[in-house]
């Protein structure tokens, strides 16, 4: 057990061994994540527009005062 003194100044120490498929794996995992929460951005701008900060103004006024045209 360590002194309750020294718990700040010693710093854990562990390793990870993994085999080259498990790292091809998640890596592979990684990627398939990454790729899912920029498809969920996409679909969030799509479906949650912000008339109040627009790429063009003009566009984002005409969205909040006349949604006809």
């Amino acid at each position: 057990m360590v002194p309750l003194f020294t718990i700040p100044f010693v710093l854990p120490f562990a390793t990870l061994e993994l085999d080259a498929y498990v790292l091809k794996s998640l890596t592979t995992t990684l990627r398939c994540v990454l790729f899912f929460q920029v498809l969920l951005s996409i679909c969030s701008l799509l479906t949650e527009q912000n008339p109040d900060d627009p790429l063009v103004p003009e566009i984002g006024q005409m969205y909040k005062t006349d949604r006809a045209k």
